[in-house]
């Protein structure tokens, strides 16, 4: 539930104030029954006062956390023939997805679906991830991955919270094992994945590689939890 504050440009009056709440179609690209409910499309300032609240029930069945923020605008109206009006006349509401989200939820069982760049798809495997650290100042979280290209080595894997709320996962550069002919084969990110607290999937990209040659490269890698 979300209030919009309804408020006088006025002191306080001696009688009720009613005014009237409506949508704009210029400025708002959610859409009324998918994404929000308007509660009243009339706010009542009881005499006395200068304050009241709209309320608007965001319900989220027609938003995506991958999708960029959907705004409501509303306008404000007093009552038609009086020296009352509201101190502001069109304020907007910004909506987006974001699920409640803990460093220990990242923890568990993934599912991963491979795409390499060379070999085609790889058949679907299963990785554990388990958490290392948590720093809650910088919101960043170290985890440890056993299994990933069905390896028994642990990898290094650093789960980032954005300004904008979103996650990245990178794969820093490490070493992966140790070929007899080759010598020390390294893996690591092409470029910094995803997560998705609501889905609980991980999308991302890696290459395996020794100091001449790419062993591999993954251009896509699903993780997808399933306990």
């Amino acid at each position: 539930m979300y209030k919009l504050e309804v408020q006088l440009v006025s002191r306080p009056l001696n009688h009720d104030v009613v005014c009237q709440v409506s949508i704009l179609s210029d400025g708002t690209t959610a859409v009324e029954g998918a994404d929000f409910v308007l509660l009243n499309s009339t706010v009542t300032i009881p005499a006395g006062q200068n304050l009241a609240y709209a309320e608007v029930e965001c319900l989220f069945e027609g938003l995506s956390e991958h999708e960029e923020k959907r705004t409501v605008a509303f306008e404000l109206k007093g009552p038609e023939n009086a020296p009352v009006i509201p101190k502001v006349n069109q304020f907007s509401l910004s909506m987006m997805m974001k699920c409640k989200f803990e460093p220990e939820d990242f923890e568990g069982t993934y599912v991963v679906e491979d795409q390499s760049g060379y070999a085609g798809e790889y058949p679907p495997y299963e990785v554990e991830l388990s958490l290392v650290s948590y720093d809650e100042l910088t919101q960043r979280a170290v985890f440890e991955s056993v299994g990933l290209y069905e390896q028994s080595i642990p990898v290094m894997i650093i789960l980032q919270e954005n300004p904008d709320g979103s996650y990245s996962v990178t794969i820093p550069k490490q070493e992966y094992f140790e070929d007899p002919d080759w010598g020390m084969v390294w893996i690591e990110n092409v470029t910094p994945g995803t997560f998705s607290p609501c889905e609980l999937t991980i999308q991302t990209n890696y290459k395996i590689y020794d100091f001449a040659e790419d062993w591999d490269r993954i251009n896509l890698s699903i993780w997808t939890k399933i306990r």
